[in-house]
């Protein structure tokens, strides 16, 4: 499994198995003549395995040399999935797949070793670093000028057209823009005379070796049959860079949907996708309208949320009807807050996992307020992020790797990690999720982890991924390292806690989407209709991320401004959660005395009691039962009986603050007649 560089071809591609498998319009885009095609891919429609199987099936029937076949993927695990994907099919180590900037570099460098450059340029990985070093460390305004930099670069303009260019466009960019003008030109001349290449350097760089004399026909032979996978996000200096490595050819494949577009703030342009669909090239186009993910409800909601903000998209769910979308109205955040935790703890079925649940929210501000919540009611979360390729504890197996001298070291850095008890901490390279020991790779004669997001077997893949696109030593490993936006390694089962933009590509059983109000989404600063138009897809995005379960939530107040729902979600006929999905329990009535039965169970008086504590008190504070006390913790204290306050803190799922809070009710309820407690000592 590697990034960017990549899988001999397989005489194995079994074409019945390729086709088989598909639908009539997966089918279609597989098999299209060579040339320019167009997928519109609608979300959950099987677009990975449409692109996989088209390059395998290119292979297969010898309209394409895997050898000069490239991939564009917006993320290095979009690339290592396809790679796998591949492989699966028989397609093996020559297919180059990979970000924009990887597959840029990697050219760049093999330029660079042509003409004798022995000394390239420095790849500076953090352009806020550089800025502040030359702000004096004003890191506020190197992160906001950063930003800006990045944004106008992405849409081909410089330091002189950048004032006008983001008035046009309503930037907001927190400093004044003629001087964030002068502080980008001046980023450029700094950049120049130290002969320091950034990530759009990148791009731009080698869209002018690209056009050089004599240069653009053999690179573009060496990658000839190109593929491009979310060509929705695509910025204009991508498309100028794909457009030099293309070179007037026409071998075109690309996958896209409108309505997944979402990264206009950040220089993305969706009409690039419109320009190649409607443009010379007169491609091909075939629409995927059927979601295999979600159920009807789902993908009706989506669809509803484009069509009443315009944006438009019919798409049919394949599955069969499963349970209705849950909305829920909140006082205020801190109470959104707490029904996340009760949503989760109640939609999740039973024995499932943790990690099977995810809560999206607009805003970091709402997933910090979130992993409070979580955190005080004791289940585990994970912020998903891309950081590197650390642990959620800050492992880095790779800092070693770092530092290493030459490609030598970092190999034989690999293979130490590789063996058992050579890993960091004793480590023997298998995850504690995994299924145990990995089996050994008998082309490297590495033991690898049975779990792919184990951070020891991504250390190695990594280096092997770097090794294969012309390696170095540990300066450049790090640099390549930061050019694949390698994600965070996944450890243990936890409810993951994702910004909407961040769950693109991503799918979970249960999807609770919070902080839809008019004060959260749209966000404040989409007050023009093309951003507005971009919230509703993020909320498209967010809603249609959701396999089995969907909820809801928003604030009537949040901030401590008027919000209340947000206009950007229609009447979708849902409705509130009832007692199949978050049960509130009342109290039981009582029976007349001459109709009682004789309790024959002392628990179970006990029990009856504790409930119907726990019910009032849950009214009185507005929450749902299950929010003070599940039934698992009830379970617990009946039980164990427990005589004092250390007792009941010492019950799994309670701890000293829930046990400080009640124990003055829920003790002298073990104490009443019907009860077994033993006396306290």
């Amino acid at each position: 499994m590697t990034v960017e560089g990549s899988v001999d071809e397989g005489e194995g591609v079994d074409l019945a198995r390729l086709l088989v498998r598909l639908d009539p319009d997966q089918r279609a885009a597989v098999t299209a003549p060579p040339g320019p095609v167009v997928v519109i891919a609608g979300a959950g429609s099987g677009k990975t395995r449409v692109l996989t199987n088209r390059i395998a099936y290119r292979i297969a029937t010898k309209s394409a040399e895997p050898s000069h076949t490239v991939a564009f993927t917006f993320t290095r695990q979009a690339a290592a999935e396809l790679q796998r994907r591949l492989a699966r099919e028989g397609v093996e180590r020559s297919v180059v797949a990979g970000t924009f900037h990887s597959v840029a570099y990697r050219i760049l460098r093999r330029r660079w070793e042509d003409r004798g450059r022995h000394e390239p340029p420095t790849l500076s990985t953090n352009r806020i670093e550089v800025l502040t070093e030359q702000l004096r460390g004003d890191r506020r305004l190197a992160a906001v000028t950063a930003t800006e930099i990045e944004w106008a670069r992405a849409r081909l303009i410089g330091p002189k057209d950048y004032p006008r260019a983001a008035t046009s466009a309503g930037r907001r960019p927190g400093a004044d823009v003629e001087q964030v003008a002068k502080l980008f030109a001046d980023f450029e001349a700094y950049k120049r005379k130290r002969r320091i290449l950034d990530f759009d350097d990148l791009l731009s760089e080698c869209t002018a070796e690209i056009r050089r004399p004599g240069v653009a026909d053999a690179i573009s032979w060496w990658h000839r049959h190109l593929h491009v996978d979310e060509f929705q996000d695509i910025n204009p200096l991508q498309y100028e860079f794909l457009e030099a490595l293309r070179n007037g050819g026409d071998d075109l494949f690309i996958v896209g949907d409108p309505a997944q577009a979402i990264y206009g703030w950040n220089g993305s342009d969706s009409g690039l996708l419109d320009a190649v669909r409607n443009g010379p090239l007169r491609p091909i186009t075939i629409e995927l309208t059927t979601n295999y993910r979600s159920t009807p409800e789902v993908v009706d909601a989506g669809d509803r949320v484009l069509a009443s903000n315009r944006v438009g998209g019919v798409h049919r769910a394949d599955r069969p009807s499963g349970r209705q979308i849950i909305t829920v109205s909140c006082r205020d955040e801190a109470e959104e807050s707490r029904r996340l935790v009760v949503l989760a703890n109640e939609l999740r079925p039973p024995g499932a996992r943790w990690s099977s649940v995810a809560v999206l929210g607009r805003t970091h501000e709402i997933l910090r307020q979130a992993a409070v919540a979580f955190a005080a009611a004791g289940i585990p979360t994970r912020t998903v992020t891309r950081r590197g390729i650390a642990g959620a504890a800050g492992n880095d197996p790779l800092r070693p790797a770092r530092s290493a001298g030459d490609s030598q070291d970092l190999h034989a850095w690999a293979i130490d990690l590789a063996w058992p008890g050579s890993g960091p901490e004793g480590s023997d390279g298998s995850g504690d999720d995994g299924p145990g020991r990995g089996e050994t790779d008998p082309d490297d004669g590495l033991s690898l982890a049975g779990d792919p997001l184990d951070p020891v077997r991504r250390a190695i893949d990594t280096v092997r991924a770097f090794e294969e696109a012309g390696g170095g030593d540990g300066r450049a490993f790090a640099a390549w390292m930061d050019l694949n936006n390698v994600e965070s390694a996944v450890e243990g089962d936890a409810v993951e806690l994702v910004t909407m933009h961040a769950a693109k590509g991503r799918e979970w059983s249960t999807v609770i989407v919070a902080g839809i109000d008019s004060v959260g989404m749209p966000a404040p600063i989409a007050s023009r209709s093309a951003a507005r138009a971009e919230e509703a897809r993020l909320l498209y995005v967010a809603l249609t991320r959701a396999a089995d379960r969907l909820a809801i939530t928003w604030a009537e107040k949040r901030g401590g401004k008027k919000a209340g729902r947000s206009p950007l979600l229609p009447d979708l006929a849902l409705r509130e959660p009832d007692a199949s999905d978050v049960p509130v329990l009342l109290p039981e009535r009582p029976r007349p005395a001459a109709a009682a039965a004789p309790t024959a169970d002392p628990g179970a008086a006990v029990m009856a009691r504790l409930r119907n504590w726990r019910a009032a008190a849950a009214r009185a504070a507005g929450v749902p039962a299950a929010f003070l006390l599940d039934d698992r913790s009830l379970d617990r204290i009946v039980a164990t009986m427990p005589a004092t306050q250390d007792d009941l803190a010492a019950i799994d799922g309670i701890g000293p603050l829930l046990a400080r809070r009640f124990a003055g009710r829920i003790l002298p309820l073990l104490s009443e007649p019907g009860g077994s407690r033993p006396a306290a000592q």
